[in-house]
Formats: C-alpha cells, sequence, structure tokens
C-alpha cells in the first residue's frame, strides 16, 4: 500500500484473491484508503465469480477493469470495465 501512495500508482494489476486482501486491509484500516492517484485496478488470472462485486463495490473512485486472457498467450487480450450491481 505504501508504493502505491509513495509512487503515485495509476494502474495496478492483481489477482481477485489479493483484492480480497486488499480491500479487507483498508476496511480494517478505516483512516486508508486507495490513493487518489489510483485510476485502474486490473483484474486479471483467477476466475472472478460474482463475490468480487463487494470489493468492487468497495472501491467507488478506481475504475476496476476485468481482463482475460488465454494462459498459453501470457497477456490480456480482453478488458471490460465493472460498474456495481444494480439489485431490484
Amino acid at each position: 500500500m505504501q508504493h502505491l501512495y509513495d509512487d503515485c500508482i495509476t494502474v495496478v494489476e492483481m489477482v481477485p484473491s489479493y483484492l480480497v486482501l486488499v480491500t479487507e486491509y483498508l476496511a480494517e484500516h478505516s483512516r486508508e484508503k486507495l490513493p487518489s492517484c489510483l485510476q485502474f485496478l486490473v483484474l486479471t488470472g483467477e476466475d472472478r465469480g460474482r463475490s468480487f462485486i463487494n470489493n468492487v463495490e468497495a472501491l467507488p473512485e478506481t475504475k476496476v477493469v476485468n481482463a482475460y486472457g488465454p494462459t498459453e498467450a501470457s497477456d490480456d487480450i480482453t478488458h471490460h470495465i465493472c460498474h456495481a450491481m444494480m439489485t431490484s
């Protein structure tokens, strides 16, 4: 987290299971939040499932991108910016 602040990181790519740890950390340290310079959080490398949307909603000021690419290519070839799910 400190590197995000110190270096004013604008894009971070991580696996969804790590995002769970980040949001848990932020919840436990209520004075901390992601730096305002962070514009995009790219999730890749694991199945996200529907439960990850709770973690997305915990980051209202950062665009969360769902990235996908075939393992054999070791590259993300599709990207989708996620939005909070609306429930009725």
